[in-house]
Formats: C-alpha cells, structure tokens, sequence
C-alpha cells in the first residue's frame, strides 16, 4: 500500500468516526483534581 492511500485511509476513518453526534455519558467520575482526571460511563 503506497504511502498516500494509508494517509487517505486515515484520513477517511477520522472523518468517519468524528461524523457521529456527541453521546453525554451516563455517569462521569474525578479521580484527581485537574480537569482532564475524569473517567465517563456510559
């Protein structure tokens, strides 16, 4: 595979996989004081 179909590929997946609608998580859950330390449930 040539090095632009991989980079089409990839390129395609990210498309494909950021297309969806946001989905809010059933239960979020801090496991330290930053912003960032957080788990989602759904």
């Amino acid at each position: 595979m040539s090095d632009s179909a991989a980079r089409d590929r990839d390129v395609a997946e990210t498309e494909s996989a950021f297309a969806h609608p946001e989905v809010a998580p059933d239960r979020s859950a801090a496991y330290g004081d930053h912003p960032d330390q957080v788990v989602d449930f759904y």
